[in-house]
């Protein structure tokens, strides 16, 4: 019955985690002159913390990108949830209970990286330069039918640095640029691995 417990919190993480950056995707844009910096980032590790007082969310997030492989820590409620996506192949991972669960995915998920991407949709204005952790950043700011969302971008990397939308926060901070041994992308040995494709294909089984 734990074990159950842990696999639903476990989607629970991970699609928390892919709605919260899909947010961020649709509503981050930038000015077209600025995206070609942001492309020559091959691999970055950072922190993003989501806070949401109206739904009282507050989410801490370690990742790490390279390339097509990307890796995410949270921990909710006592649970530590690691996710590790190396190409299409996913795995959600306990070490409470050292399982992993192991799923097919068509692509990465959005991250600090390519929320970048869309970069006309919303037709942003630079509304001003703004100093946060340091950071010499431009403000960006538009309207759409949510509202109005800010971005704050660091000039120097012209990577997000926060972006405020209603009552959401989302702040990237620890931003480390460079290299990433691909050991980190790799589960630890011994950990036991359920494919859920397995499963679903038995579950169909079962009403064929």
């Amino acid at each position: 019955m734990k074990s159950l417990s842990i696999i639903f919190v476990c989607l629970f993480i991970m699609c928390t985690l892919v709605m919260c950056d899909v947010c961020v995707c649709e509503k981050q844009t930038l000015l077209g002159e600025s995206f070609g910096k942001s492309k020559g980032i091959v691999s970055v590790k950072y922190d993003m913390i989501i806070n949401d007082e109206s739904n009282d969310i507050n989410i801490v997030t370690k990742t790490w990108i390279k390339d097509k492989k990307m890796k995410t820590e949270s921990t909710i409620e006592g649970i530590t949830i690691i996710t590790i996506i190396d190409g299409n192949i996913s795995y959600i991972y306990t070490p409470q209970e050292n399982m992993a669960m192991k799923t097919v995915i068509e692509e990465l998920p959005e991250s600090a990286m390519t929320t970048i991407e869309d970069i006309d949709k919303y037709k942003p204005i630079i509304v001003g330069t703004e100093k946060i952790d340091n950071k010499l950043c431009d403000v960006f700011e538009y309207t759409d039918e949510d509202g109005k969302t800010k971005v704050w971008m660091w000039k120097k990397h012209n990577f997000p640095i926060r972006i405020k939308s209603n009552t959401m926060i989302i702040d990237y901070k620890n931003i480390r640029f460079g290299n990433i041994d691909d050991n980190v992308f790799e589960l630890p040995a011994g950990v036991e691995i359920i494919d859920l494709s397995d499963i679903m294909k038995s579950i169909k089984n079962i009403f064929e």
